[in-house]
């Protein structure tokens, strides 16, 4: 997994996506930074690549917006 953070908003690089991930096991849930990708397609494939049980995965824009969200129940892009 990757580092913990607690804010997953802005000081996203202009043009960039952010993945965050959230252990959804314990509680609270735990979220930790997966990385930034130069394009959504990329933050995407991280974001499959990461996803396991348990655990949901968002994608930020550079603005600090909620663009897309996957769990276990499915996912929205």
């Amino acid at each position: 997994m990757g580092t913990f953070v607690s804010d997953p908003g802005p000081n996203i690089p202009t043009g960039r996506y952010r993945v965050i991930g959230i252990d959804t096991f314990p509680w609270p849930h735990e979220e930790y930074f997966i990385g930034v990708y130069p394009d959504l397609g990329s933050a995407k494939a991280a974001a499959q690549k990461e996803r396991q049980s348990m655990t949901a995965i968002d994608i930020y824009d550079d603005s600090g917006k909620l663009i897309a969200h996957a769990n276990d129940a499915g996912q929205n892009w």
